[in-house]
């Protein structure tokens, strides 16, 4: 079972967390999205923004949000509530509901357990969004064609609690590069 947990690592300035409302299928923590447009379906919004998948013209010049974990936590995938016990398989943010969002600005560092990834990331590689997809890419080197790119920093484990007691899920220690990161 997948233990899908992302958090900022650092405290950052309260701009750099946004809310989205949830598209048809859900997201769930570390997702990532594109953050650029007024949900107008709220009446007198403006602070809530429609999550948009990340396509290739908008990975060149869009910032890309990650969910986090966080208003979640009292609203399992199928309604309920659960009895005190965290169970970071279930939490899904579910569509209409709203959820929040890192912005992944340069040099803001956040953790993202393995399970967030297509396959797990070792120190040293590069997170990138990809093509009409809401999970990160990993790779070797730093494509210059997309504009938000992290690094991994290290690799950590994050104690899970609850009713998995003493077990640790892997994940990644990261950082957001700066946007001209074509000597990197």
């Amino acid at each position: 079972m997948a233990n899908r947990v992302c958090y900022p690592v650092t405290d950052v300035p309260e701009y750099l967390i946004e809310t989205v409302t949830v598209p048809a299928g859900g997201l769930k923590p570390g997702d990532v999205v594109v953050v650029n447009t007024i949900d107008n379906t709220i009446v007198g919004n403006f602070t809530q923004y429609v999550a948009t998948k990340p396509t290739t013209s908008l990975l060149e010049t869009e910032e890309l949000g990650i969910v986090i974990s966080g208003g979640n936590f009292e609203k399992l995938t199928d309604g309920r509530l659960p009895d005190g016990q965290p169970d970071y398989t279930q939490y899904e943010y579910l569509a209409g509901d709203t959820a929040p969002v890192l912005i992944l600005a340069p040099r803001v560092k956040f953790y993202l357990s393995d399970a967030c990834l297509a396959a797990a990331a070792s120190a040293g590689d590069y997170l990138y969004g990809a093509n009409n997809s809401i999970q990160l890419a990993k790779g070797s080197s730093v494509p210059n064609s997309i504009l938000t790119v992290a690094k991994v920093l290290a690799k950590t484990n994050f104690r899970l609690g609850g009713i998995f007691g003493g077990e640790f899920t892997t994940g990644n220690v990261c950082v957001v590069l700066p946007y001209n990161r074509k000597t990197a």
